[in-house]
C-alpha cells in the first residue's frame, strides 16, 4: 500500500528510490529473522503464562537488546552502508532509512509477540492487531505523502508498525506475565527514537550524539549482553 501511494503522489522516480532504501533495514531484519526462527518453536513448547523460570521474559529482553542495539549501530553507519549498497543515483535513499529501520524494530518485536498469541491459540488477536496497524499506516500515508513525499511514506510505515507493537504489547499482559523490566525497555525505545531523528541529519555533531545514544543503549541492555556473552563462551568451551 505504501509503495502504491508513494508512486501515485510522488512519481516513479521517488518511489524507486524509496524501494531501494529498504536494503539497509533488511540487514537488521535478517538478524531478527535468525532469532525469530529459533524462538517461534520455543514459544509454543516452553510457554508458561506465569513465566515462573523467567524464560520468556529473558528471551524477550534479549530480542529487544539485539533489535535496539542493532538498529542503533546501523543508524550510525547508515552513510557508509549507503555508499556500499546504493548506486550514485540512489544515494539519497539513505534519508529514508532511519524511519524504515525503526519500523523494522517494531515489526520484529511485534512478530516475536505474535508467537505468544499463537501459543495460546489466539491467532484472531494477531490478525486484528495487524489490521489496526494497516489502517493507521494507510491513514498516515494519505496524510503525509502529499506533504512530505517519500519521507512521509517512511514515517507512515514506522507509525503503522509502532501501532501493531504497542497494541500487541498491551494485549499481551492479559496472556502472559513476562518478567520484563518494562520501564527500562520503554527508555530504550525512547532513546532509539531520539537517535532516529538525529540520524535524519548526518554531520559530526549528530553523529557524536548518535554515538552517545548507542552507548546509553548498551549500558541499559548490559544485563542481556552479559547473558549472551556467557552463553557463547559456554558453548565455545564445550
Amino acid at each position: 500500500m505504501t509503495n502504491i501511494l508513494s508512486l501515485f503522489f510522488c512519481g516513479a522516480a521517488i518511489n524507486g528510490i524509496y524501494s531501494v532504501a529498504y536494503k539497509i533495514p533488511t540487514i537488521l531484519s535478517t538478524l531478527q529473522t535468525i532469532f525469530y526462527n529459533a524462538w517461534s518453536v520455543s514459544a509454543i513448547t516452553e510457554f508458561d503464562k506465569d513465566d515462573k523460570d523467567s524464560f520468556i521474559g529473558n528471551i524477550y529482553s534479549l530480542y529487544m537488546c539485539v533489535s535496539t542495539i542493532g538498529c542503533s549501530a546501523i543508524l550510525i553507519f547508515n552513510k557508509f552502508f549507503a555508499s556500499l549498497l546504493y548506486a550514485k543515483d540512489f544515494f539519497e535513499a539513505r534519508a529514508y532509512v532511519p524511519f524504515l529501520l525503526l519500523g523494522v524494530v517494531f515489526n520484529g518485536i511485534a512478530l516475536f509477540e505474535g508467537c505468544l498469541f499463537t501459543a495460546v491459540k489466539k491467532t484472531k488477536d494477531v490478525s486484528q492487531t495487524t489490521i489496526v496497524g494497516a489502517i493507521v499506516n494507510t491513514i498516515a500515508n494519505f496524510a503525509l505523502i502529499p506533504l512530505y513525499g517519500a519521507i512521509g511514506a517512511a514515517f507512515a510505515t514506522m507509525i503503522g508498525y509502532f501501532t501493531v507493537w504497542l497494541v500487541r504489547t498491551i494485549s499481551l499482559q492479559k496472556i502472559v506475565r513476562m518478567k520484563v523490566n518494562w520501564i527500562k525497555q520503554g527508555i530504550c525505545i525512547a532513546v532509539l527514537i531520539v537517535q532516529v531523528f538525529l540520524a535524519l541529519k548526518q554531520n559530526i555533531i549528530t553523529l557524536s550524539l548518535q554515538g552517545m545514544c548507542c552507548v546509553m543503549l548498551i549500558i541499559l541492555q548490559f544485563t542481556s549482553i552479559q547473558k549472551v556473552t556467557q552463553k557463547v563462551i559456554a558453548r565455545i568451551k564445550r
